[in-house]
């Protein structure tokens, strides 16, 4: 049986699932919209910031979300190996993200077309996602990655939209500096003390299967590495933005 015909039923599944749930999310996106333009109807930020705010709305739900399914999902299939069989629960849950990462690129390419670091986030996540799909292992790599990518995002979004908020809203602006380094501290745990320990266990798990061919290793490898950096420097820029909020709250007092 030729390649084309081994992949061509995968595909067809795949694109069925993904439309699935993109339209899955992009319906919650649009009930969030109209609560978005109700709530701040009077601070008329145009329908491109409405959209973004309803987006991280929408984002905290699948950080939450996926979260608990990936995790419920490693959970089940430990003693974890990062080359093991797919499972159809493992599948599901790798579907509905990435229907949401999907979604995300598209209102990213049109409303925010020079954030070139997320937009290849969103690319590389979904490669990674779909090609373990294809290949029917190493779904549950992706999984642990997206546990400890995605359990910070319901406190990440809810900042930003705090964030965007405070200059026009009073309860805003209290909620973003009581939640500011309650949020730091919970994204450097994940992130900079959790993320590199598990980030070096996926990675050797990768690199050490011999189910996974040399080219998805190293491949699958790099993005992980890469996702965690990347974080490093989100970390880094939370932490300066604490210590410089704090400063000014002592010259003030």
């Amino acid at each position: 049986m030729s390649l084309s015909a081994t992949l061509s039923p995968h595909v067809g599944d795949a694109a069925a699932h993904l439309v699935e749930g993109s339209c899955m999310w992009m319906a919650a996106t649009s009930v969030f919209l109209v609560a978005v333009h109700v709530c701040c109807g009077k601070a008329r930020y145009g329908w491109i910031k409405e959209l973004q705010l309803a987006v991280c709305c929408m984002a905290g739900i699948h950080g939450a979300t996926t979260t608990y399914l990936s995790a419920k999902e490693i959970l089940e299939a430990w003693p974890v190996a990062m080359d093991m069989e797919n499972t159809t629960q493992q599948e599901r849950v790798v579907f509905l993200s990435t229907g949401y990462f999907l979604f995300d690129l598209l209102q990213l390419l049109v409303t925010q077309p020079h954030e070139i670091l997320f937009i290849l986030h969103h690319f590389i996540v979904t490669s990674y996602m779909m090609s373990s799909y294809v290949l029917g292992y190493g779904m549950i790599s992706s999984l642990v990655m997206m546990c400890i990518g995605e359990v910070t995002s319901p406190l990440l979004n809810a900042w930003l939209v705090a964030k965007d908020l405070k200059k026009d809203y009073e309860a805003p602006r209290k909620f973003f500096d009581w939640l500011s380094p309650f949020f730091t501290i919970i994204y450097v745990f994940f992130r900079t003390i959790m993320g590199p320990p598990v980030t070096y266990w996926v990675v050797d798990g990768v690199l050490k299967s011999n189910k996974l061919g040399p080219l998805v290793r190293y491949s699958w490898s790099i993005m992980v590495t890469l996702g965690t950096l990347g974080s490093q420097a989100w970390s880094f820029k939370l932490v300066k933005g604490m210590m410089k909020r704090r400063k000014s709250q002592k010259k003030i007092a």
